[in-house]
């Protein structure tokens, strides 16, 4: 018996021994930040749990400011594929690494437009004057050395010794030139990308060569009433209550290299304010196809690189409840070879106003869903998909759009000559696709300087349903443009096949254009027409479908307070619509 007893203690302390260890093995790191010291030392604390075999690390940021440097967590090499790291802000700010100059400073040697200026609250600090519009076009005084003069229309007066700026429109462009001199009635700088443009037009002047509008230009740190900022030779000066500026020269937060496999990376509850421009960057880089990676409820104020969030090859990322405000550029471009992104129950404001080419979201990957978002009041496009014109087919394009809110202010509306470019489309669509839909979304209000469409098909975009979607106020262009455009076919093959539009409601015109072959799967459905009390039917272009479907014309009362308002025998007649169940959300007010 006692031999018998022996054993079963001894199987009973290897038994305890092996749960002690998976214990260790599954056990949990809390990791608490609670001064700029802890947070320095953050990659080093996840790297050493990491280490130890923690499977779940769990970083906690007190609430207050930290500030942090260029890939300040860089996961590029870890390999634990069961590991999970959550870091949960708990309403703590983070803020790019940079130097703080005080208005009596006067050491400040240099000035970039690409870095964020915050005020001592961490507020913005608007580096740049109005746009001014010219009144002629801008002159190249020199091809050879690439100098251009624009007119002074401003009240500029003088330049920084530290540098000054000029950014100028240019079609869906925008540039940024060092400005030489000011001389006269003109304002000189040197165009390095200077070169004949559209339609024999210098690239300085693509804005009138296009849409027969002089460009547009605004300066930084000049000396002038309508500039809160200048840097002189006395220091710096600023209206205002603002006493202490910081300059942010950090951009990158976190990256998952192409290498990283880690379970689960989630960042949750953490508020970053600004950073600065250093080519395809932005605060986080998810690169890595193994694992998945959530943002949920943080928020981005002011963020000065090319996009907030870049997904190049990675899988499952979900980028949750979060809010991105001011951001000069994108907000999020997932990448081809990017699968499963998830953008949901987001909002961005103002987002993209640099006049650049830059989307609040841009998915060119496979199954991406951007659902129930809300954009106000963006620069040049609200959601871009597809794979744009010139580039080989060598992967698949997939994925849904659908429940977004879309649209402009009147305020903003009132300014579009200040904030927005030319030849775009709220929902602006590239040309290669698979299986995408465009579904049940509300866009009011967008418009520009010319040519801004609701939906727009660009370059022969092909494999796209459009229907469900409500489409209102579109002022210089097309709800909907699908159009044709055959040149891209000897880049990427067949184009303007497979598209299909029905079940929208709008109240402007709509224009689809098939491929000109039979079964080239284009189709025009019933779609709905709000063209106000004198139903006068809309003049659509319609070419090479295979199905023509009804154009229904809806009584109209003009009546817009987040939904489109008809009158009751309207209403009862777009209940009948094969997808009325999913257009309830933003969908029509029935007026009594």
């Amino acid at each position: 018996m006692s031999r018998v007893f022996y054993r079963c203690q001894l199987l009973l302390c290897l038994f305890i021994c092996t749960i002690n260890n998976i214990g260790y093995a599954y056990s949990n790191v809390d990791i608490k930040i609670q001064s700029q010291n802890d947070f320095d030392g953050l990659a080093s604390s996840i790297n050493t749990a990491l280490s130890n075999g923690a499977k779940e690390i769990i970083v906690k940021i007190y609430p207050g400011t930290y500030y942090y440097n260029d890939n300040h967590i860089d996961m590029s090499g870890k390999i634990y594929p069961d590991a999970s790291i959550i870091i949960k802000g708990n309403g703590a700010t983070l803020v790019a690494q940079g130097i703080k100059h005080y208005t009596t400073d006067s050491n400040w040697t240099s000035f970039s437009p690409d870095n964020a200026i915050l005020s001592e609250k961490n507020n913005i600090v608007e580096v740049w004057s109005p746009w001014y519009q010219t009144n002629e076009l801008i002159d190249v005084v020199a091809t050879n050395s690439k100098l251009c003069r624009v007119k002074n229309i401003s009240n500029v007066s003088n330049i920084s010794p530290t540098g000054s700026y000029i950014q100028i429109t240019s079609w869906y462009q925008s540039y940024i030139y060092k400005i030489n001199r000011i001389e006269g009635e003109y304002i000189y700088f040197t165009a390095d990308n200077l070169a004949k443009g559209y339609r024999e037009g210098w690239n300085v002047n693509n804005d009138y060569n296009y849409g027969k509008c002089y460009p547009r230009y605004r300066l930084a740190n000049v000396q002038s009433e309508d500039n809160n900022f200048y840097i002189s030779q006395d220091g710096v000066e600023i209206s205002g209550s603002t006493r202490s500026i910081y300059e942010c020269n950090a951009t990158r937060f976190l990256v998952l290299g192409y290498e990283t496999n880690l379970r689960w990376v989630e960042i949750d509850g953490v508020l970053f304010v600004g950073n600065s421009y250093k080519g395809e960057l932005g605060v986080f880089s998810f690169l890595s196809p193994h694992g998945k990676a959530v943002i949920n409820n943080c928020q981005f104020k002011g963020i000065q690189s090319s996009r907030v969030i870049s997904i190049g090859n990675k899988n499952n990322v979900s980028v949750l409840n979060c809010q991105f405000e001011d951001c000069s550029e994108s907000g999020i471009i997932s990448s081809l070879g990017a699968e499963n992104t998830t953008i949901s129950n987001c909002k961005f404001v103002r987002c993209g106003t640099d006049m650049k080419n830059s989307f609040c979201v841009r998915c060119f990957g496979v199954d991406f869903h951007v659902g129930h978002n809300t954009f106000e009041d963006f620069g040049y496009s609200a959601i871009g998909i597809g794979c744009g014109y010139g580039n080989k087919r060598s992967s698949r394009i997939s994925g849904v759009v659908e429940h977004n809110m879309v649209r402009y202010t009147e305020d903003y509306k009132k300014c579009k000559d200040q904030h927005t470019l030319m030849d775009g489309g709220a929902i602006y669509i590239f040309t290669q696709n698979d299986d995408t839909e465009i579904r049940f979304n509300y866009i009011d209000g967008y418009t520009g300087m010319k040519d801004n469409r609701g939906v727009f098909c660009d370059d022969g975009a092909s494999n796209l349903k459009i229907y469900g979607n409500v489409i209102s106020d579109i002022d210089n262009s097309y709800c909907i443009d699908s159009r044709r455009v055959a040149s891209v076919e000897t880049q990427v093959g067949p184009s303007n096949v497979g598209n299909m539009v029905y079940d929208n409601i709008v109240d402007g015109t709509i224009k689809i254009e098939g491929r000109e072959v039979v079964g080239n799967g284009c189709e025009y459905g019933t779609n709905y027409f709000l063209v106000g009390l004198d139903k006068t039917k809309p003049i659509n272009v319609i070419n090479n479908v295979n199905i023509t479907g009804e154009d229904i014309i809806l009584n109209y009362t003009g009546e817009k307070r987040g939904k489109v308002g008809v009158s009751k025998t309207s209403y009862n007649r777009i209940k009948k619509s094969s997808n009325w169940d999913g257009m309830k959300r933003f969908v029509i007010k029935k007026i009594k």
